[in-house]
């Protein structure tokens, strides 16, 4: 009977609006195999930016590989934007109340 992999997964949490609730900002899968290898997996990161998103008083539109978040106010899109770029490495474009990702 051949050993099983161990695997762990991990949610990185943070507080991205001062006074709001915690908000996943990353999930991650590290598996360890029984031939000693390590593997790390990054999971899907669309529900993360999408929660993101909403954690900043936005709503979300998919399409074709492509998330695009809109907001009420300019400084929600452009702080949204920078928190996406420090968790998620993501080229955002910024367009007014609205903010673009490649996902």
């Amino acid at each position: 009977m051949s050993a099983l992999p161990r695997i762990y997964e991990v949610q990185e949490f943070a507080q991205i609006q001062r006074g709001e609730e915690l908000v996943t900002v990353r999930h991650l899968r590290t598996i360890y195999h029984p031939d000693g290898r390590i593997s790390h997996e990054r999971l899907s990161v669309e529900p993360l930016l999408e929660v993101m998103i909403r954690a900043f008083n936005g709503y979300v539109y998919r399409s074709a590989g492509v998330l695009t978040g809109f907001f009420n106010d300019p400084d929600e899109a452009k702080e949204c934007a920078k928190i996406i770029i420090i968790y998620h490495d993501k080229q955002v474009e910024i367009c007014g109340t609205q903010i673009t990702i490649a996902v």
